[in-house]
């Protein structure tokens, strides 16, 4: 949202009042000049304007506010006006609540009447109204003559916590090298994301939460690809609007033109063995921007900036900017790192730059509670991840598994129980296929206590001990715990380590340690 949220000219309602009297405009203005919080205090802002021939008197105005919205005390003030009509220098404006009079109004003067407003301060999701203004109500022919309508944004804490963001780059349905993804399994992907609740957001939401708290979707991820080529837009924007999801594009800008006949290749690649695809160029980029995409910088024109000179680095991210800026009108706040060529000797220089936050390519799974904006965190994703794992390479199920050893103290030859618990927090049964121990050597397993999940004796192969069935099932909201009876044979210090099979890959436990006196 902007400062001024919505406006409208209102001449052609001036013939409907018998006074002459019209509303020029009409606005909802968000005092602190950005997005609508809860508790924030606003301004709806009327200009009325005389366009009769007579001098108008007891002009009134009232506001219809919806239940998210507060009115501020009342107030008058005299507000002076330009006119030649002898003793019509001023006029009084009182303000009642959700009513505003102004006293009087001579031909061709107009007045600004702001009434206070404020937003309530409790709210968790995100809410849209609007505001209608009604003028000179009690007159014959008088009517609500105005709406405009906001967005009040909604905070709330992030409960999972973990955010995957997933780094792609050509999306093609026939792809030449493994960094690229084909269209079926870009759709694959979504499809799984779906499956599993997620919605897309985008860095501009993910700082607006970090910044204001605004709400996220509780299972949130971000897709995002790199460098900007034209099967973003030819293959993979299908597939985002089939699933009704938004990606994150960082795009190398000067190799984006204004149109078809000057579009290029990634010919900055050329000293690679890797495909020449062609690239993006500007009316695509608006169209994607406009369904909701996000196209933040990845430089002018791709070069190693981690081993850039500061002067060279600023140009390049301060011209990258700027062309997606004065293309989309929106702002600029991040860049990922072309070939991942880091150099946290010149994070310093982004606060001059404008920017607020670096994207790595790699790193894993991101966690909003100690997210690092200077350092962002990315999932690497390309085709040599099978499909059939997305679930548990992407970590989308929420399965936890907690061990713990039941004793305070373990001796050497006595039996203690370690206890693992298995909970499924999703909305469908977990089915579990295997689960697996490892053991340090100098540990023996003895058996499964009465009130353990299972109590069969597991085989074993290759030094790790399975249980393997399909009639481990864990219901939504369940969880199972299997205690096992160990004996520690020596005094050592070591680590056990516990799986399970599902959603074709493994979900593993923290390792348990151990240390034996």
């Amino acid at each position: 949202c902007s400062n001024t949220l919505s406006g409208t000219d209102n001449k052609k309602d001036a013939a409907a009042q018998p006074s002459g009297i019209s509303v020029q405009s009409f606005e909802l203005i968000d005092l602190n000049g950005k997005d609508i919080y809860p508790g924030e205090e606003l301004a709806a802002v009327i200009r009325v304007i005389n366009a009769g021939q007579q001098i108008a008197e007891n002009i009134s105005l009232e506001l219809l506010v919806p239940e998210i919205l507060l009115l501020q005390s009342s107030t008058q003030i005299t507000q002076p006006l330009k006119s030649d009509l002898p003793g019509i220098e001023n006029t009084d404006i009182s303000i009642y609540g959700n009513n505003a009079q102004i006293s009087q109004l001579a031909p061709g003067q107009e007045v600004t009447v702001e009434i206070p407003l404020k937003v309530i301060g409790q709210l968790n999701q995100d809410i849209t109204s609007k505001v209608s203004l009604a003028l000179n109500k009690n007159n014959p022919g008088a009517a609500i003559i105005d709406e405009t309508f906001f967005t009040v944004f909604g905070v709330a804490p992030y409960e999972r916590d973990e955010i995957p963001i997933i780094g792609l780059h050509a999306i093609e349905d026939r792809i030449e090298i493994p960094i690229e993804l084909s269209t079926y399994n870009f759709d694959v992907l979504c499809k799984t994301l779906k499956s599993f609740g997620f919605e897309t957001i985008t860095f501009t939401d993910l700082l607006n939460h970090l910044q204001f708290g605004r709400v996220l979707p509780q299972r949130s991820v971000i897709i995002t690809s790199d460098d900007g080529f034209a099967d973003l837009y030819t293959n993979a924007f299908d597939v985002l609007k089939k699933y009704d999801y938004k990606m994150t594009v960082f795009i190398v800008t000067d190799f984006i033109k204004e149109n078809d006949k000057e579009r290029v290749t990634n010919y900055f690649d050329s000293s690679r063995a890797v495909p020449m695809r062609p690239m993006l160029i500007w009316p695509e980029v608006k169209e994607m921007d406009q369904y909701g995409c996000e196209f933040l910088s990845h430089s002018a024109n791709h070069i190693h900036l981690g081993l850039a000179t500061d002067v060279k680095f600023k140009e390049e991210l301060a011209k990258s900017k700027k062309d997606i800026e004065e293309h989309l009108k929106k702002p600029v706040l991040f860049f990922a790192w072309p070939y991942d060529n880091t150099d946290p000797a010149k994070i310093k220089l982004l606060t001059e730059l404008g920017y607020v936050g670096a994207v790595r390519y790699g790193g894993g799974i991101e966690t909003v509670s100690t997210l690092d904006l200077k350092e962002i965190k990315r999932v690497e994703f390309n085709s040599l991840i099978a499909p059939h794992t997305y679930t548990t390479y992407l970590e989308l199920h929420s399965v936890s598994i907690d061990g713990r050893i039941k004793q305070p103290e373990v001796k050497k030859g006595e039996e203690f129980v370690l206890e693992y618990k298995i909970k499924n927090d999703d909305e469908w049964n977990l089915e579990i296929t295997s689960m697996e121990l490892e053991l340090p050597d100098w540990v023996s397993l003895e058996g499964l206590e009465q009130k353990s999940y299972t109590t069969q004796y597991p085989g074993k192969k290759d030094g790790v001990f399975m249980w393997v069935s399909d009639k481990y099932i864990i219901e939504p909201g369940s969880q199972a715990s299997m205690n096992l009876r160990l004996i520690a044979n020596s005094s050592a210090k070591g680590a056990v380590k516990f799986r399970i099979s599902a959603y074709n890959g493994y979900i593993e436990a923290d390792p348990v340690q151990l240390e034996i006196n």
